[in-house]
């Protein structure tokens, strides 16, 4: 559905790239968690794949019936809103009342504002959603609300997070995005966790392995001197 080949953004050439040789796959009902520290990029690598941003190197390819839908960090962004019968039908599948959609934006609570976003992205009729953070201003039931929402809907979704409990709950893979690359795991943050640490043993190992021949080497190299 998407791709990202060798991708790079670079806003600042003292200071280099904010992440390079980025290749990512996203397929038709995805459901994926993009993890990583501040400032690493994960805004901007959203930006990037829906087109906003102009990578530096590389290049995104969409499939061509592919539609995708950004809601932003910012839901002050998502407030002036045109009521539409595809919108409020999009509410009506997010469980939420119809009414909400005729209320002043200001006096709505931040989970309601959050599913008036949703349901105008939804009535775009995406096939792919990239959420920034969309547990922001939520409280518990408003995040327990989303994340079983976005594990049984049809769209695929990539979600930047910094919350592990969420990203466990509707993620099939996670992505950490740190120190410029990007990784890719399969399951939620708790199973990234697992498979982090299973391949620094098994780096760590390869170090130790590595140590050992190079002393064997050197004694067989001494031997043959003596």
């Amino acid at each position: 559905m998407i791709q990202a080949i060798d991708l790079a953004v670079e806003f600042d050439r003292l200071q280099g790239s904010l992440f390079e040789g980025v290749h990512l796959s996203l397929r038709r009902s995805d459901k994926v968690a993009l993890v990583g520290p501040n400032g690493c990029g994960k805004s901007t690598l959203l930006l990037t794949l829906c087109g906003e941003i102009r990578p530096s190197q590389g290049h995104v390819q969409v499939a061509h019936s592919c539609r995708i839908a950004r809601l932003s960090q910012d839901l002050e962004m998502h407030t002036e809103l045109d009521v539409t019968p595809a919108m409020l039908k999009a509410l009506h599948r997010l469980g939420s009342s119809c009414e909400i959609a005729y209320q002043d934006p200001r006096t709505l609570s931040p989970g309601e504002r959050m599913r008036m976003a949703l349901a105008a992205l939804l009535a775009e009729e995406p096939d792919l959603l990239l959420l920034d953070e969309p547990t922001n201003h939520l409280d518990l039931s408003g995040r327990e609300w989303l994340q079983s929402f976005l594990r049984s809907c049809r769209e695929g979704v990539l979600a930047v997070t910094h919350d592990r409990s969420f990203a466990d709950a509707f993620a099939d893979r996670t992505l950490e995005l740190s120190n410029g690359c990007l990784r890719d795991y399969a399951g939620g943050y708790s199973d990234m966790l697992e498979q982090k640490e299973e391949r620094q043993a098994q780096e760590r190992d390869a170090y130790e392995r590595q140590k050992q021949d190079v002393r064997r080497l050197k004694f067989a190299a001494e031997k043959t001197l003596q």
